[in-house]
Parts: C-alpha cells; structure tokens; sequence
C-alpha cells in the first residue's frame, strides 16, 4: 500500500538540506556513493544547493547543485576540456549537479525526479547548460534512466575517474570498494528544456 502512496508527489516533500537531518543524509550517501565519500563538515560548509527529500518526515535522499564557472569545470572534469564542446564555447558558467542520491527502499518511486524537479528550479536561468555526472561500474550506469528521461544526453566518459580520489580521501565506492575503479558518465542539458 505504501509503495502506491509513495508515486504521488505530493507526499514527496522536498527542503533545504538542515544539520539536524545530516546524519541520515550521510547514511543514505555512505550506502549508495561509498563510504565517507560525502565529509559532514565539507558538506555543510560548501556553497552548493542542498536539497533533502522527505516522506512522512523520514530523509529518503538528497540532491546538491551549484553554479561554476568555465575553469572551475575543467578543473573538476579535466578531460572535458579535451573534448572542446561547442556548448561550452559560448558560456561562462553553468549549472553542475554535483551528488543526488535515494534510499535505496524509495528508488523507483518519484523521490530523484522530485529532486531534481526541484532543483532545476533553483538553478540559475542565465546559465545555458546543465551538466551532472554518473558513475559506471560493472553492474551498469547508476542515473542513466533518470538522465535520459530528464533530457539529459551523455557527452563523456572518464575511466576510473575517482580511484585517485577515493585513495587520497580514503571513501569505499558501494560496488568496488578502494580503489573506486567506476567511470564518470558526463551528461549535458540545455537549460531551456528545463
């Protein structure tokens, strides 16, 4: 019964990200983006948007957004710079979705499309492009359902994108542990088909 209840939005209610529901935020990123791969004070500190999504007052995901400019991208995502896109020719910031992540009890059900419903609203219109990345492991692309049905395309993959990242910051991906040997999947949105 309750899985039906779950698929109509109005139960899905989506607020900015508090510290008194940080801890089941970082319970929901260590079981589906790997273990400390989301830092509590990193998080809370940072000037991205960070949305949570609650069903009868219980945290069942989050999603995190902010607006970069050219050269903070290509320092994010250095191979981008490579693949000289004509999209990023002709702009100077844009919208990057950083994290999105859904109790893994509630996926399928509406909670990370009300999420990023909601956090295309709050995004800067000025910016022509959004771009958010995915994970590939052997078990598939994580977002790429989501992505397609969003209107996002892919534009990019990076391999093994963050085995350096997860040695350094010592985070276990959810799939292979440490080293993280999952692919970036790069997507692109034009913001107009918002």
């Amino acid at each position: 019964m309750i899985s039906k209840l779950i698929k109509k939005k109005s139960i899905i209610k989506i607020d900015k990200v508090d510290k008194e529901h940080m801890s089941a935020i970082l319970h929901i990123a260590d079981k589906q983006l790997g273990q400390d791969y989301i830092n509590s004070d990193d998080f809370i500190q940072d000037d991205f948007i960070k949305l949570q999504a609650s069903i009868y007052n219980k945290i069942v995901g989050f999603i995190t957004a902010k607006e970069l400019n050219i050269e903070e991208l290509y320092k994010k995502i250095p191979n981008l710079k490579e693949k000289n896109l004509k999209q990023l020719s002709i702009t100077n910031k844009i919208n990057y979705i950083g994290s999105v992540a859904t109790d893994s009890i509630y996926e399928g059900r509406g909670v990370a499309t009300a999420l990023y419903n909601q956090v295309f609203k709050e995004l800067n219109k000025d910016n022509n492009i959004i771009l958010m990345t995915g994970w590939k492991s052997k078990k598939g692309i994580n977002i790429d359902g989501i992505a397609k049905r969003l209107g996002f395309v892919k534009i990019l993959e990076v391999k093994e994108y963050w085995k350096e990242d997860s040695i350094k910051n010592k985070y276990d991906c959810p799939i292979c542990k440490n080293p993280c040997l999952c692919s970036a999947i790069i997507y692109l949105k034009h913001n107009n088909s918002i």
